[in-house]
């Protein structure tokens, strides 16, 4: 796992060289995905990964990936509503579809 301009630990943790050590992410787990451009902290506002904008009203809300935390307006990524259980971004779909294809399990 690499960020592409940051710095490994010896624990495996990435982060980047501009950063500080909390805002590290951490990258042990391979099935993971994690994109640091998508993720964002609990206190910073959203944007869409898209247009950039941070605007989230009816009927264009931003929608989060809930396995990369990718935010997207419906409009903008082609979300005609949001779905009442979990909402997955195209890439995190395609590779939770073919770990299901070569029988890894989900997990819960």
């Amino acid at each position: 796992c690499t960020t592409g301009s940051g710095d490994k630990t010896r624990d495996g943790s990435i982060f980047s060289r501009d950063t500080t050590p909390s805002t590290e992410l951490n990258c042990k787990d391979a099935d993971q995905l994690v994109d640091p451009l998508a993720h964002r902290f609990e206190d910073e506002e959203a944007y869409c990964a898209v247009c950039s904008d941070g605007q989230s009203i009816e009927p264009n809300q931003i929608v989060f990936c809930e396995r990369c935390d990718l935010a997207v307006h419906q409009q903008c990524y082609g979300v005609p509503e949001i779905p009442d259980g979990e909402w997955l971004c195209w890439p995190c779909y395609e590779h939770e579809r073919q770990l299901r294809a070569s029988g890894v399990p989900q997990a819960q």
